[in-house]
């Protein structure tokens, strides 16, 4: 399969691993609707396939964490037995808070500094950085309410209290 992740991915990896798991989605969320309860191989395949797309540069990491969210979302519509444990509201809202590569405060701060720059001024890591946080920040709303942990959610609450404005 490595190869297979090398040599599909060369020169165009973020939009092949795009069109992979925007079919995924597709399949599972069409299968939460079925009598026979979600796709668990779809489900399964999609965590992996995030995980390591994240990890071997194929999505940023902020950027499989929103997609990740979004699985879970599709996940908890119809609850199942088997369903990988990283689409639990808690667990998914863990990998995405530490998917993110700034503090609330470093991204209050480079949002700050971005919004007083000219339009000549060409990003920095750092934006990089927070323009991740803030196409994801956002959804943690989704999966916000179900979360079972009182410190994590306080997080979530402070990401949510900054994501909309930075």
């Amino acid at each position: 399969m490595a190869w297979l992740w090398r040599e599909t991915t060369r020169d165009r990896a973020s939009q092949w691993h795009l069109s992979v798991i925007e079919g995924v989605e597709t399949q599972a969320s069409a299968s939460t609707r079925g009598a026979g309860g979600p796709d668990l191989a779809a489900f399964g395949f999609a965590v992996w396939f995030l995980t390591n797309s994240a990890r071997l540069g194929g999505f940023r990491p902020t950027y499989a964490a929103y997609w990740l969210l979004r699985f879970a979302v599709i996940a908890r519509r119809t609850p199942r037995p088997g369903l990988p444990a990283l689409l639990d509201a808690d667990n998914a809202a863990r990998y995405t808070l530490d998917s993110f590569p700034l503090s609330v405060q470093r991204y209050r701060e480079v949002c700050a500094q971005w919004r007083g720059a000219d339009d000549d001024t060409p990003p920095d890591d750092e934006w990089r950085m927070a323009d991740g946080i803030s196409w994801t920040a956002p959804s943690l709303s989704d999966v916000r309410d179900q979360l079972t942990d009182p410190v994590l959610r306080e997080e979530v609450d402070a990401w949510l209290a900054v994501a909309d404005g930075g």
